[in-house]
């Protein structure tokens, strides 16, 4: 069994701290919802694992994917001209 990074009353755990701990559990009970043939179910609970590793990244790191990400691809910068 994972164990939680602290007890709830004492204040220490930090946000990444957490947001790995859900990964982990998240990461369980995916296995466990596929095993059982509970197929949306382990969807959702992968979609969260997927979002709580995204959460205890630095957000720095977010913040310079999501630009990259969100540029499509195999266009020019916006102040290049490409016609000849």
């Amino acid at each position: 069994m994972i164990q939680a990074p602290h007890s709830p009353d004492d204040g220490a755990r930090s946000r990444t701290e957490v947001a790995l701990y859900i990964a982990e559990l998240a990461a369980e009970l995916t296995k466990m919802a596929r095993s059982h043939r509970l197929d949306a179910l382990g969807f959702i609970l992968d979609m969260a694992r997927l979002e709580a590793e995204n959460a205890a990244k630095p957000l720095q790191g977010r913040v310079s994917a999501t630009r990259s990400a969100s540029r499509p691809s195999g266009r020019a910068d916006p102040g290049s001209d490409d016609r000849q």
